[in-house]
C-alpha cells in the first residue's frame, strides 16, 4: 500500500541555511528514516528513548530536548509512496546528506538505508534470548532509577510537542477520547493467559509497557507489544 513517508529530523539549536543538492533545510538535518502511521512521533515518547538509549540518535533527540526545551522538528519528504519507493528514496537521501560516522555529513544513521523489513517476527529461540538477556542484573537498567532531569524532560516531550502547537480537540476527538476511556480491554499477556481489564493506561504502567504502542495495538497496528495482544471491547 502506498501509505509509507520518508522524513528527516531536523536540530533546532543549530538553525541555518542547510543545501543538499536540490534539498534545503532551515536547520541541521540529523537523520533519514522512512515509515507510516505515528512513526515520526515515537522517536520522542518518553519510552522509546529510555528503550533506546544507547543509539546515537537518541542521544541526540535527548540532548536536543534538554537544550531547546522542545522536540526536534521533522520535515516529511515524500508522503504516500510505496515501501520499495520510500526504501530508494531513504537510501538516496542518506548518501547525499551524508552519516557522521563516514565523515561524509551530519546523519547520525548508521546504516546506509533501505534495511527495514516490514512484518519482519523474530523466531522464539531469538525471542527468548532476548528476553533472557533484558532480566534482573543483565538489564543495563538494573538498579537504576530515572533523574529529576530525565522525568522534566519526558514531560516537556508531551507538553511542548511542536506538530500539535495551537491545535484544539474537535467535539468528534473528545467523543472518541471518552468512549477509549470507557471501554474495557482484553489482554493477552506473552504467557497466554487472558485478562479483561478496565484501565488500559494503569495496566501498562504496572507491567513496564508503552500506553502509545498498546492503544495502537488495540487498532492492529502493530500486532504485538513485548509479546503482549490487546483488544478493546465496549465503549
Amino acid at each position: 500500500m502506498n501509505e509509507y513517508f520518508v522524513y528527516v529530523l531536523l536540530d533546532i539549536s543549530k538553525p541555518g541555511l542547510y543545501k543538499y543538492n536540490h534539498y534545503y533545510f532551515m536547520f541541521e538535518p540529523f537523520y533519514v528514516g522512512k515509515g507510516k502511521g505515528r512513526r515520526i512521533q515515537e522517536h520522542f515518547f518518553p519510552c522509546y528513548l529510555k528503550q533506546d538509549d544507547k543509539t546515537h540518535k537518541t542521544r541526540r533527540i535527548k540532548k536536543i530536548i534538554k537544550k531547546t526545551k522542545t522536540t526536534p522538528k521533522y520535515l516529511k519528504i515524500k508522503e504516500q509512496i510505496y515501501e520499495n519507493e520510500a526504501f530508494k528514496l531513504e537510501i538516496n537521501l542518506i548518501k547525499i546528506i551524508g552519516r557522521r560516522d563516514l565523515n561524509s555529513g551530519p546523519l547520525v544513521n548508521k546504516t546506509s538505508g533501505g534495511d527495514g523489513i516490514s512484518g519482519y517476527k523474530h523466531k522464539e529461540k531469538s525471542i527468548q534470548k532476548i528476553r533472557e538477556s533484558k532480566l534482573g542484573s543483565k538489564n543495563s537498567f538494573y538498579g537504576k532509577h530515572h533523574t529529576d532531569e530525565f522525568k522534566k524532560n519526558a514531560s516537556i516531550v508531551h507538553t511542548n510537542n511542536t506538530h500539535a502547537v495551537g491545535m484544539k480537540h474537535t467535539e468528534q476527538w473528545k467523543k472518541e477520547a471518552s468512549k477509549r476511556h470507557s471501554k474495557k480491554w482484553v489482554i493477552t499477556t506473552p504467557e497466554n493467559k487472558i485478562i479483561e481489564i478496565e484501565n488500559l493506561s494503569k495496566y501498562c504502567d504496572k507491567h513496564n509497557l508503552c500506553k502509545q504502542t498498546m492503544y495502537m495495538v488495540a487498532k492492529g497496528k502493530p500486532k504485538q507489544h513485548k509479546k503482549y495482544t490487546c483488544k478493546s471491547i465496549g465503549g
